[in-house]
């Protein structure tokens, strides 16, 4: 199990941990997906991406692109700061 799996970060007023998001998902179907669904939450691995990395993998497959978004992304940085 990934070492981030116990680390509780502290979230927004109104935010819910994923976990409370998904029991409220599995609750909604009244029973009928549970097992298939909590297998396929303990197979899977969902980690948080940040944009720069997002902005690195385009870069390295499309400098053009890449560099265009990066410089997109700056502006964002600098205008919702």
């Amino acid at each position: 199990m990934n070492q981030f799996m116990n680390h509780k970060p502290e979230l927004p007023p109104g935010w819910a941990m994923p976990d409370d998001q998904v029991n409220r998902r599995i609750s909604s179907h009244e029973g009928e997906r549970d097992d298939w669904f909590k297998l396929t939450l303990e197979i899977i691995d969902i980690r948080s991406i940040s944009w720069e990395a997002i902005l690195d993998t385009i870069n390295e497959k499309d400098s053009k692109t890449g560099e265009s978004l990066k410089e997109y992304y700056s502006h964002c940085l600098t205008f919702n700061s």
